[in-house]
């Protein structure tokens, strides 16, 4: 999935193209909300601290490009509680928490 290539440690920064991959990706097929979503939580929840930034970005594209089958995916109870518990995590920089608060609003 192309999740891996956007959320990969090895990049300097978000690529753009592909992010809007993943997105397409996703708003390409109905089951794919859900893969990509299950794929997300597990990258905040083990992933080290660059790739849970790049997914973050990730997941703030695609809940203001996609539709409503990820907005549902990622308003679970799980994976809601991926999220919080990243704010939990004081080895986190100040950032990727105010990114994560912003897309809990």
């Amino acid at each position: 999935m192309l999740i891996e290539k956007a959320t990969a440690q090895e990049l300097k920064a978000p690529n753009s193209e592909y992010n809007m991959a993943v997105i397409n990706e996703v708003n390409s097929r109905a089951d794919m909300s859900k893969e990509a979503a299950k794929l997300l939580k597990k990258k905040i929840s083990q992933g080290n601290v660059k790739e849970i930034f790049l997914s973050l970005i990730v997941i703030d594209m695609a809940m203001q490009k996609c539709g409503n089958p990820f907005h549902t995916q990622v308003g679970t109870k799980e994976f809601m509680n991926a999220m919080v518990l990243l704010l939990h995590n004081k080895d986190l920089q100040k950032e990727i928490r105010k990114k994560v608060l912003v897309l809990l609003e």
